[in-house]
């Protein structure tokens, strides 16, 4: 038998936390963007759109895609963060992003669904 909490809880959790259909904003690091969320913010500053469709077994998938075209740096991007607005706004939490390698001038796409979110451990 396991232990926690049901996949129902989970989701519940993940639906009142980023709530669907509402736009939240994801912005690029080069690093751990640490508890606040303002760590190691990649030169590519701009912070995109992206939505969440509801959670379903334990995560909930972006719905949109984020897209930066032009990028001014060749960096890359190993985090991101969500924010409920463009700028300024509230830090909700923070990821890793995978092939996050960009060349300056080029576009950096994280497509509908690579963006996830899930309950991980308590800290």
């Amino acid at each position: 038998m396991s232990t926690g909490l049901s996949t129902g809880s989970i989701d519940t959790a993940l639906d009142t936390v980023i709530v669907t259909g509402t736009t939240y904003y994801l912005q690029l690091h080069t690093g751990d963007p640490g508890a606040a969320g303002t760590a190691n913010i990649a030169t590519n500053n701009t912070r995109q759109p992206v939505t969440f469709a509801a959670a379903a077994a334990k995560a909930k998938a972006s719905n949109l895609d984020a897209q930066w075209t032009n990028v001014p740096a060749t960096e890359t991007y190993s985090f991101c963060s969500l924010w409920t607005l463009a700028s300024g706004g509230t830090f909700v939490g923070s990821g890793t992003v995978t092939g996050g390698g960009v060349v300056a001038t080029n576009t950096f796409d994280l497509p509908s669904g690579s963006v996830v979110a899930s309950i991980t451990g308590a800290a």
